[in-house]
């Protein structure tokens, strides 16, 4: 009588664990669609990514240029706000315009335009706008020289036009 040779057995498979081992291995090895399907699913992730790294860099520029933009107006409400405004002196900030108002010089530069960002390492810019100057006088039962002062900067950034405003009252000193 030949002796029997245990193979221990799981309780849930006819198999011997020998036999199931080689099942397992045969199942763990990946297909080359399998690669293939995981490779396209990581690319269109990883393009994703980068389209909205993209996305987030160009409003962050414009963040920046509208801060800038915003930077001026308010340089000049607070240059006339701050000016000597009497009886004899009127500051050439808070002279009258027209209705429309006028293109106003803040830089001095002569080209009427203020430079928002310029390039890195350069003095060439890469986004600028024109500032406009409007001062009314305002009606009063008083008579006292009040005027409203207003200044808009607009500028251009991929195509599209942009503007910001400030407007304060000022009354001689």
């Amino acid at each position: 009588m030949k002796p029997e040779i245990s193979v221990p057995r799981c309780a849930s498979s006819p198999y011997p664990a020998r036999l199931r081992a080689q099942s397992n291995i045969r199942r763990a090895a990946l297909s080359i669609v399998e690669v293939l399907v995981a490779c396209s699913i990581m690319i269109i992730a990883f393009g994703g990514m980068i389209g909205s790294m993209v996305l987030i860099n160009r409003q962050a520029f414009l963040s920046r240029l509208h801060t800038n933009a915003r930077m001026a107006v308010q340089r000049n409400i607070d240059q006339a706000l701050g000016e000597k405004f009497t009886d004899q002196t009127t500051p050439s900030i808070l002279a009258i315009t027209a209705a429309a108002g006028e293109v106003w010089d803040d830089d001095g530069g002569g080209d009427n335009k203020v430079t928002l960002i310029v390039r890195d390492g350069t003095t060439t810019p890469l986004a600028s706008g024109v500032v406009t100057r409007r001062v009314l006088s305002i009606a009063n039962a008083n008579g006292a020289d009040v005027r409203s002062v207003e200044f808009t900067i607009a500028y251009d950034y991929r195509g599209r036009s942009y503007n910001f405003r400030l407007q304060t009252t000022r009354a001689r000193d």
